[in-house]
Protein backbone atom coordinates (compact mmCIF):
# COMPACT_ATOMS: atom_id res chain seq x y z
CA UNK A 1 0.00 0.00 0.00
CA UNK A 2 1.35 3.39 -0.98
CA UNK A 3 0.87 6.33 1.37
CA UNK A 4 2.46 9.56 2.59
CA UNK A 5 2.61 10.75 6.19
CA UNK A 6 3.10 14.28 7.50
CA UNK A 7 2.44 16.10 10.77
CA UNK A 8 0.33 19.27 10.82
CA UNK A 9 -0.42 21.07 14.11
CA UNK A 10 0.26 17.90 16.10
CA UNK A 11 -2.08 15.86 13.89
CA UNK A 12 -0.75 13.04 11.76
CA UNK A 13 -2.07 13.17 8.19
CA UNK A 14 -1.96 9.89 6.29
CA UNK A 15 -2.65 10.28 2.57
CA UNK A 16 -3.54 6.97 0.93
CA UNK A 17 -2.12 6.93 -2.60
CA UNK A 18 -4.14 3.99 -3.89
CA UNK A 19 -7.23 4.27 -6.09
CA UNK A 20 -8.67 0.89 -5.06
CA UNK A 21 -9.03 0.22 -1.32
CA UNK A 22 -10.35 -3.30 -0.99
CA UNK A 23 -9.79 -6.50 0.98
CA UNK A 24 -6.18 -6.66 -0.25
CA UNK A 25 -5.41 -3.31 1.40
CA UNK A 26 -7.17 -3.92 4.72
CA UNK A 27 -4.38 -5.85 6.49
CA UNK A 28 -1.70 -3.43 5.25
CA UNK A 29 -3.75 -0.47 6.46
CA UNK A 30 -4.48 -2.15 9.79
CA UNK A 31 -0.74 -2.81 10.27
CA UNK A 32 0.02 0.84 9.51
CA UNK A 33 -2.57 2.06 12.02
CA UNK A 34 -1.31 -0.36 14.67
CA UNK A 35 2.23 1.02 14.27
CA UNK A 36 1.01 4.62 14.52
CA UNK A 37 -1.10 3.92 17.63
CA UNK A 38 1.80 2.03 19.28
CA UNK A 39 3.98 5.11 18.67
CA UNK A 40 1.52 7.10 20.74
CA UNK A 41 -0.03 9.02 17.86
CA UNK A 42 -3.61 9.70 18.84
CA UNK A 43 -4.88 12.30 16.37
CA UNK A 44 -4.95 11.05 12.80
CA UNK A 45 -6.52 12.39 9.60
CA UNK A 46 -6.96 10.00 6.69
CA UNK A 47 -6.78 11.84 3.38
CA UNK A 48 -8.72 9.63 0.97
CA UNK A 49 -8.72 11.93 -2.07
CA UNK A 50 -7.12 9.34 -4.38
CA UNK A 51 -9.46 6.47 -3.51
CA UNK A 52 -12.07 5.77 -6.18
CA UNK A 53 -13.18 2.30 -5.08
CA UNK A 54 -13.84 1.34 -1.46
CA UNK A 55 -15.49 -1.92 -0.45
CA UNK A 56 -17.19 -2.87 2.80
CA UNK A 57 -13.95 -4.26 4.22
CA UNK A 58 -12.37 -0.84 3.76
CA UNK A 59 -15.27 0.85 5.51
CA UNK A 60 -14.96 -1.65 8.33
CA UNK A 61 -11.25 -1.09 8.88
CA UNK A 62 -11.79 2.68 9.04
CA UNK A 63 -14.45 2.20 11.72
CA UNK A 64 -12.21 -0.25 13.60
CA UNK A 65 -9.35 2.28 13.54
CA UNK A 66 -11.65 5.03 14.78
CA UNK A 67 -12.80 2.89 17.71
CA UNK A 68 -9.21 1.96 18.61
CA UNK A 69 -8.21 5.63 18.73
CA UNK A 70 -11.36 6.98 20.38
CA UNK A 71 -10.49 6.38 24.05
CA UNK A 72 -7.44 8.67 23.87
CA UNK A 73 -7.58 10.39 20.51
CA UNK A 74 -9.49 10.91 17.33
CA UNK A 75 -9.62 9.94 13.69
CA UNK A 76 -11.12 12.01 10.88
CA UNK A 77 -11.32 11.54 7.13
CA UNK A 78 -11.17 14.06 4.32
CA UNK A 79 -11.11 14.23 0.55
CA UNK A 80 -14.02 11.87 -0.07
CA UNK A 81 -15.43 11.98 -3.58
CA UNK A 82 -19.22 11.93 -3.94
CA UNK A 83 -19.40 8.13 -4.24
CA UNK A 84 -17.28 7.53 -1.16
CA UNK A 85 -19.26 10.09 0.80
CA UNK A 86 -22.45 8.28 -0.21
CA UNK A 87 -20.94 4.99 1.05
CA UNK A 88 -19.99 6.61 4.36
CA UNK A 89 -23.52 7.99 4.70
CA UNK A 90 -25.25 4.71 3.79
CA UNK A 91 -23.11 2.85 6.35
CA UNK A 92 -23.73 5.68 8.87
CA UNK A 93 -19.97 6.07 9.29
CA UNK A 94 -20.36 9.83 8.91
CA UNK A 95 -22.19 9.73 12.26
CA UNK A 96 -19.16 8.12 13.91
CA UNK A 97 -16.11 9.37 12.04
CA UNK A 98 -15.78 13.12 11.45
CA UNK A 99 -15.77 13.85 7.68
CA UNK A 100 -14.20 17.03 6.28
CA UNK A 101 -13.76 18.37 2.76
CA UNK A 102 -10.10 19.32 3.06
CA UNK A 103 -7.04 18.27 5.02
CA UNK A 104 -6.79 21.72 6.59
CA UNK A 105 -10.38 21.53 7.86
CA UNK A 106 -9.82 18.03 9.24
CA UNK A 107 -6.61 19.00 11.03
CA UNK A 108 -8.29 22.04 12.53
CA UNK A 109 -11.30 19.93 13.49
CA UNK A 110 -9.34 17.44 15.59
CA UNK A 111 -6.26 19.43 16.65
CA UNK A 112 -5.69 19.65 20.38
CA UNK A 113 -5.77 23.00 22.10
CA UNK A 114 -3.11 23.53 24.83
CA UNK A 115 -5.91 23.38 27.43
CA UNK A 116 -7.18 20.01 26.21
CA UNK A 117 -3.66 18.61 26.06
CA UNK A 118 -3.17 19.41 29.78
CA UNK A 119 -6.49 17.84 30.70
CA UNK A 120 -8.47 21.06 30.85
CA UNK A 121 -11.43 21.82 28.66
CA UNK A 122 -12.07 25.41 27.51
Amino acid sequence: MRYQIKIENGVQVIRILESNFDLGMVQKFNDLMTRQIQRGLSRIVLDLRYIDILDSCGLGVFLFSFKRLKPKGNLAVCGLNSELLKQFELAHLDREIPVFNTTAQAVQGIAVSPFQENGFVN
